[in-house]
């Protein structure tokens, strides 16, 4: 049987396509929906999220404009600090956080220290070494040195202003404390120390703190600990400053002349000192005008400094011979911008510092100058003296016309304050 179908033009037609039933297009409709709705819930969630995003970001945009409005109102209710001026907040907020972390850890290292030594009985914090620099200078000419010894010293020789940033300028009044501390007692060995009422002036031709220690021979054994704490006085409590806040642990390394530098966003500081072997401590009692000269008057600008020099035992021509090594770094003990001898000294010039290290066999040098007005050196004095274990040595030495005289006390160095003050059992 003939199953197609021809027309008039007796051509074979096409048989029409079958349609979809009705279960298949309900079934396409109904994924069509669900995607166009799947669509719509990822469109909702991506403006969600943008929405988010942009409440964050303004919410910290509000947040910055109203810490800046904080600031600005602070500024405005007091009166702006002339180091602050031109300033941005950003600067402000990095100074007060910096100086902060600075309080904060010099906190938690004074923490440290109490928990470690305050059950020792070591003190407080804040206690200062009462060990003597003299305490066994009055040994008899054979003593015991059970307690007494000749050890490493650090010698301190200068702590410089070397830069001043964040809106400070010179000439500035500067107060606080700087110290040392040791193994011998582990209290504070101060070696500058001024109270708000008489801050030291810091100017650009004299850039160093005028140092008023130690007290007592640095003991050089691991680790030797300093301390810096130092303000600005600027006319009120409340509109003075914090310098600088910091510690340092120095490890005993070689022998020499040593730098120590403190830095943070408004200065730099360096602490200078050289370590010494085998070394006594001397303690420069008194420096005395015996009589003035006619041509020179040692009372007003004048400057105290000594240096130390050890000597090396070499072979020479197959004999022991004893050869000078380089003298150490200049001690100040009374720079030419302090009144040297105040009304009422009868004739003793006021030294700052005192105490220095010697080292065995070594020598004590002490040079006197007198300057002008103008800054001139008008005459200059010395004296040495030879180290010893222990006693007094007393000299008179001339500077121009003028008579003076020292008086140095000599004495073996503390090892161990709980050596001195055991109880002696008979």
């Amino acid at each position: 049987m003939d199953f197609g179908m021809e027309g008039k033009s007796g051509k074979q037609q096409q048989l029409p396509r079958f349609l979809p039933c009705g279960s298949d297009i309900q079934s396409s409709d109904q994924h069509i929906i669900e995607l166009k709705v799947d669509k719509q819930k990822q469109t909702e969630v991506e403006n969600d999220k943008q929405k988010l995003m942009t409440e964050v970001k303004m919410d910290k945009q509000k947040q910055t404009t109203k810490l800046e409005m904080d600031m600005r109102k602070q500024m405005t209710e007091v009166e702006m600090d002339d180091m602050d001026v031109g300033k941005s907040v950003k600067e402000l907020t990095m100074e007060k956080e910096e100086m902060t972390a600075e309080e904060e850890d010099f906190a938690r290292y004074k923490r440290a220290w109490q928990s470690s030594w305050i059950t020792k009985g070591c003190g407080f914090f804040e206690d200062t070494t009462q060990l003597s620099s003299m305490h066994f200078t009055h040994l008899t000419p054979k003593p015991s040195l059970d307690d007494a010894i000749v050890a490493e010293t650090l010698q301190i020789l200068s702590i410089k202003l070397t830069e001043i940033k964040g809106g400070f300028k010179l000439p500035l009044s500067v107060y606080g404390v700087v110290a040392a501390r040791d193994s011998v007692d582990h209290n504070r060995n101060l070696l500058f120390a001024h109270s708000r009422i008489t801050p030291q002036r810091i100017r650009q031709h004299n850039p160093y703190l005028r140092l008023i220690g130690p007290s007592r021979a640095i003991l050089c054994r691991d680790p030797v600990r300093f301390e810096i704490q130092l303000k600005v006085e600027r006319g009120t409590v409340s509109r003075d400053r914090a310098l600088i806040s910091a510690t340092h642990d120095f490890y005993a390394r070689q022998p020499g002349v040593h730098t120590i530098c403190f830095e943070n966003r408004f200065c730099k500081i360096e602490l200078c000192f050289e370590r010494l072997v085998e070394t006594i401590q001397a303690t420069i009692c008194s420096v005395r005008v015996v009589k003035q000269g006619t041509r020179q008057r040692v009372e007003r600008q004048c400057q105290v400094s000594c240096s130390t020099t050890s000597y090396s035992r070499k072979i020479v021509d197959g004999k022991p011979t004893y050869v000078a090594n380089a003298p150490s770094g200049e001690v100040v003990l009374l720079d030419r911008f302090k009144r040297a001898m105040p009304s009422g000294s009868e004739g003793y010039l006021d030294l700052s510092r005192r105490v220095v290290s010697v080292e065995r066999e070594g020598s004590l040098k002490v040079v006197v100058q007198t300057w002008s007005s103008s800054g001139d050196i008008t005459a200059e004095g010395h004296v040495s003296l030879a180290s010893k274990y222990f006693g007094f040595s007393q000299k008179e030495f001339n500077v121009g016309d003028a008579e003076l005289e020292i008086t140095v006390a000599w004495s073996l160095l503390v090892v161990d304050q709980d050596d001195i003050v055991r109880p002696v059992f008979i």
